[in-house]
């Protein structure tokens, strides 16, 4: 595997697989493996014989080469590997065939893409080659759908920033619990778009909110996008309901208020009250009395 190479076209950059950096990398791992022509070898002492596009592994190899020289933050779980790989198939870009010892990997479209062209011209009829450019054509609309139903991808352009590995393993995560509720991978990865969509309309967006959000849906058993599209609907409805504050105009209700006496227009000012010094002096002391014993 240290000599040689293999094709790369710029289509990629429009699947799902350039949206993650692990599983590009796996991917790349995967064609960097793929022998160019047929082979036979050992592995784990049993003698195999592979195609050209194929190559033998199993879970704690591949990851073990996908992990040489990463960092502890950077490694991945022999889980998170064999996931990835049943997403290529499952997006029928390769096929496992597996035994209790070991796994035939096997790159579809091997010869289409990897093998120089006058190869094929030459090795293919034209019937191959119409059903070829069939698939092609609907790899190329699977990929379009990816993108569309991508967390990832949405979570990196909708302002959430630049996804740390940490996020990726918890997205990871939600999608294989949904799942477990009988609700569909690609209905999984929508379920938790649509938190995310929250998150940017509540202009809150953390992966801690989201988060928050998914873990309200799973309490409240909103495991498809019809129920929480429903729920959401009777949230609205209910909030539409409730009766707004108003201030009531019946004085029966108003707070009364008691004016001074100066206020209302019928009031006259007392006249002036005329006492002499003797009275004065009286009244003087008992103020100065009452002072002296509060005082004391």
């Amino acid at each position: 595997m240290n000599t040689g190479y293999v094709k790369f076209y710029r289509k990629i950059t429009k699947s799902f697989v350039w949206t993650d950096p692990y599983t590009f990398k796996l991917w790349t791992l995967c064609l960097l493996k793929a022998n160019h022509k047929d082979n036979k070898f050992l592995f784990n002492g049993e003698e195999i014989e592979v195609n050209s596009g194929q190559f033998v592994t199993g879970r704690a190899a591949i990851t073990k080469e996908l992990n040489e020289g990463a960092k502890g933050e950077h490694r991945m779980t022999e889980a998170s590997v064999w996931r990835r790989l049943k997403k290529f198939e499952k997006e029928e870009m390769l096929n496992i065939d597996s035994t209790t010892k070991y796994s035939v990997i096997t790159i579809k479209n091997w010869h289409e893409y990897q093998v120089s062209e006058q190869q094929v011209n030459s090795d293919r009829t034209t019937g191959e080659q119409r059903v070829n450019t069939n698939k092609n054509e609907k790899n190329l609309k699977n990929d379009n759908n990816i993108i569309n139903n991508n967390p990832l991808r949405f979570y990196e352009l909708n302002g959430y920033g630049s996804i740390a590995p940490l996020t990726i393993q918890k997205i990871e995560g939600w999608v294989t619990d949904i799942t477990k509720t009988g609700t569909s991978e690609e209905e999984a990865n929508q379920l938790i778009i649509r938190a995310m969509e929250f998150g940017v309309t509540s202009n809150k967006r953390t992966w801690n909110y989201v988060n928050k959000i998914l873990i309200n849906w799973e309490q409240r058993g909103l495991n498809t996008i019809d129920k929480i599209e429903a729920a959401e609907a009777e949230r609205q409805a209910s909030q539409q309901e409730k009766p707004t504050k108003q201030y009531r105009s019946n004085n029966s209700h108003a707070r009364q208020e008691s004016l001074p006496n100066w206020a209302d227009d019928e009031y006259e000012e007392p006249e002036d009250e005329v006492i002499d010094d003797t009275e004065f002096k009286k009244r003087l002391e008992r103020i100065r009395a009452r002072k002296g014993a509060a005082n004391e």
